[in-house]
């Protein structure tokens, strides 16, 4: 639930070509990792990406940073916390996950400029994740990183006075790095995106 109203938040599935890893996308400083490992960091980090790097609930403002940080903070290493709350919710330094707050509420718009909030049905219209390397990290744990080309398309509220809903087009690359922990969790610690997001009106 957010402030905005419901959704259903996209993640990955079995059917989605990226969730299969492609040895030749691997990097050879990564071959050494047990092979199931391997697959369930890469796996850990293609949902994060899918369910947080493209549509959490903060990507729209319909939760306050403050909310999202305290809800996904477990998925996050303890030593990294703190360059994610800068980013997050002090807004310093490129975002971790993608929002577009900025222009929903956005003077020019009247505030009228939202995605579509229904419980029915997702935001997300399309998306395609097309992991293209995938490389251990130097790290105090085993850590991997995947870097994947991006396309997405979000639906958006018609105009005022009209009635037809709009698309939202973002295309562009997201790097995530995780590490597996003494407790047998993966968690975030490290992001990279160049994200180009055109507005649907």
């Amino acid at each position: 639930m957010t402030s905005k109203g419901q959704y259903l938040q996209t993640t990955m599935n079995e059917s989605d070509p990226a969730w299969n890893l492609n040895p030749a996308i691997v990097d050879a400083n990564a071959v050494t990792v047990d092979p199931a490992v391997l697959l369930e960091g890469y796996r850990f980090i293609l949902t994060f990406m899918a369910e947080e790097g493209i549509d959490s609930p903060l990507n729209g403002g319909g939760v306050t940073a403050a909310e999202w940080y305290a809800e996904n903070e477990d998925q996050i290493r303890e030593i990294y916390r703190g360059d994610v709350r800068k980013a997050v919710v002090e807004e310093e330094g490129r975002h971790f996950v993608l929002t577009e707050s900025h222009w929903q509420g956005a003077e020019k718009y009247g505030g009228a400029y939202s995605y579509v909030y229904d419980p029915s049905r997702p935001r997300l219209l399309s998306r395609v994740i097309r992991p293209t390397n995938v490389w251990q990290v130097d790290s105090d744990a085993l850590s991997v990183a995947v870097k994947a080309d991006v396309s997405y398309e979000m639906v958006v509220l018609p105009k005022p006075g009209t009635t037809e809903e709009l698309v939202q087009p973002t295309n562009g690359f997201m790097t995530y790095s995780a590490a597996l922990e003494p407790d047998g969790k993966w968690r975030i610690e490290g992001y990279d995106h160049d994200i180009k997001t055109t507005e649907a009106w």
